[in-house]
């Protein structure tokens, strides 16, 4: 059996806000990316 340390409250809390973050990066990356690709889908309609 693989034994863990118990966290505390404000490691769990710092480890919260680090996902939060992590996961709003992610999804302006995802969004910036998406915008990339329409603008060259469509840059022959837009010389």
């Amino acid at each position: 059996m693989h034994y863990v340390a118990v966290k505390s409250e404000a490691q769990q809390s710092m480890q919260a806000e680090h996902r939060v973050r992590a996961r709003l990066i992610q999804d302006r990356t995802a969004l910036s990316n998406e915008m990339l690709g329409m603008l060259g889908e469509f840059a022959s309609y837009f010389p």
